[in-house]
Parts: C-alpha cells; sequence; structure tokens
C-alpha cells in the first residue's frame, strides 16, 4: 500500500541539528515520540519534523558522512519506529521555509492525505538568485533580472520604462516662502531653514496620465556644509502643470497655499558637506498622485 509513511521516507532529504555537532542517535528523547502501540488510543501526539537544508548541513564533523546524510538515516530509524502519531515535515533554511508535508497520521493512505489538502501537499521553494525571475515588456522585449518584485500587470500596461531627468531651469522654479510673514523669495538656489516652506518646480515633464511610477528622487547639491541635521517633508502640487513661484511678492504665501498631495515623504539626510549630491528618499507616492490626475 502507498502510505504516508513511505511518502514521509521520500522526503526525508535533511533533518536539522545544532551546527557543530555530530549526529549520535539517542533514546532518552525519541520515545515521546513514538505514540502508543495501541491504534484505539484516541489521542496521537503531533510531531513536525523541521529539516535544516541550510549550507552548514554540508559538514562532516570528521565523520564518513556529512551532516544532511546522518540526518536523513536518523529519520529513517525514527520514523520506522514510530506508531500511532501524526507526522508532518518541515524545510529550514535562512530565511525561514515551507511546510513540505502536512502534520498527517503516519500510517494514512497518502492519497487521502492529499485529499483532505484540497490540491495536495506541495513543495515549496523560494528563489534566492536574481536571474531566476524576470519581467519582460511585451512592447519592446526588455528583461528586467534585477528588480526585487514582480510587477504583475496586464498585456495593455507592459511597456517600457523610461528614465526622465529634468533640473530646474529659471530661478523662478526655485522659491522660499517665509512661514512668520508670506513673503516669497526666488534664485538660483534655495536655503533649507526652519521657519521656511520651500518650492521646486522642474519644466517640461511629461508623463502619461497614469503612468505607473517605478522611483522618483530629487538630487540636491549641497553649496556648503553644516553639521546640523536636517528633516524634510516632502508635497507635490496637485495639479497637472504647476505655474511658476510669484517672485519678490510680500505676503503671498505662494507655496504653502497650494493645494498639496495628500501623500508625502519624509527625508532625513543629516549633515552637508560642500559640493556633496544628496539624493532624496523615494517619491513615488507624491509623484504617482500628481500623475493620475486627468490632463
Amino acid at each position: 500500500m502507498r502510505n504516508a509513511r513511505l511518502y514521509h521516507l521520500a522526503l526525508a532529504v535533511a533533518i536539522g541539528v545544532a551546527a557543530g555537532l555530530p549526529v549520535q542517535l539517542q533514546a532518552d528523547d525519541t520515545e515521546i515520540y513514538l505514540g502508543s502501540l495501541d491504534a484505539s488510543v484516541g489521542v496521537r501526539p503531533n510531531v513536525l519534523f523541521i529539516l535544516d537544508t541550510s549550507g552548514s548541513m554540508a559538514g562532516m564533523d570528521g565523520m564518513s558522512q556529512d551532516r544532511l546524510d546522518r540526518m536523513k538515516d536518523a529519520l529513517h530509524i525514527i520514523l520506522d519506529d514510530a506508531n500511532n502519531i501524526n507526522v508532518g515535515l518541515m524545510r529550514f533554511t535562512d530565511p525561514g521555509g515551507p511546510i513540505l508535508f502536512p502534520v498527517s497520521y503516519i500510517d494514512e493512505d497518502v492519497s487521502v492525505v492529499e485529499a483532505a489538502g484540497g490540491s495536495g501537499a506541495d513543495i515549496n521553494v523560494q528563489i534566492d538568485a536574481s536571474n531566476d525571475d524576470a519581467e519582460e515588456t511585451v512592447t519592446g522585449g526588455s528583461v528586467d533580472l534585477l528588480g526585487e518584485q514582480l510587477d504583475i500587470v496586464t498585456a495593455t500596461d507592459a511597456v517600457d520604462s523610461t528614465m526622465v531627468a529634468r533640473q530646474v531651469t529659471s530661478q523662478t522654479s526655485n522659491a522660499e516662502e517665509q512661514l512668520s510673514d508670506g513673503d516669497i523669495i526666488t534664485g538660483s538656489q534655495i536655503d533649507m531653514n526652519p521657519g521656511q516652506t520651500n518650492g521646486v518646480r522642474f519644466d517640461s515633464v511629461s508623463v502619461p496620465n497614469s503612468a505607473m511610477i517605478l522611483d522618483a528622487r530629487i538630487i540636491f547639491t549641497a553649496r556648503n556644509s553644516d553639521s546640523s541635521s536636517t528633516s524634510l517633508t516632502f508635497h507635490g502640487e496637485l495639479t497637472a502643470d504647476a505655474p511658476t513661484f510669484t517672485t519678490g511678492c510680500t505676503s503671498c504665501f505662494d507655496v504653502s497655499t497650494r493645494a498639496k498631495t495628500s501623500s508625502s515623504v519624509t527625508w532625513n539626510p543629516g549633515s552637508w558637506s560642500t559640493n556633496t549630491e544628496y539624493v532624496t528618499s523615494d517619491l513615488t507616492p507624491v509623484v504617482q498622485e500628481i500623475v493620475n490626475q486627468a490632463g
């Protein structure tokens, strides 16, 4: 009969033991897993074997077999002697690991166990290398092997990504607003001082409505050094085409009164060093909210 006991033996490819310790079969701790020889006993112990498949299992410890093979042998002995228990298998690695086979009665027919689980006992593994997953665009056929996640999109949404880079092109696209009186100062640079709300505007950034923003950042170049810590919160202007800032206006509050995105991102660059570039945190939530508007 094809039963769960034989299935467990086939799956018993590794079982963990403390790193560096040779495997010794001891009777002191294994009898708690044996259960009762009387199958009529109503309560069976639930035992989950956690199988160590990490790299340390290749250690020989001065013996003729590595740790993996010794634990396979030990698991065979334990399962052969076990009676009237529920047993399952789990794989351990770094990080974590899946359940290889659900905790089930050791002498149950495996077809019954699989039927109870719906789709059966699937063996699961994790992707551990960048070239084990890929995204290919439909239109251009480019393949991305470096992404940390897979974006699941429809064929109509799967287009090549495009990098858009823009610099501030005019003095009226840099603004410092004094919170105390609303005065606006524009120029070729901005000071990041307490008590100010600053505005930065980028011209001719053509992004299609509802495009998927993958990454968005601003690069600042420090014009001098400052050892004090800085914390900045970024909002976007919630409009499809932001106008320039008003030059030299008094009490106009032309930065803080503009409609802002509900999304914001905080950036803590720390201290500043002269002529050093500083890249903000990812501003994707802010930019995505802007491009999701019509227009």
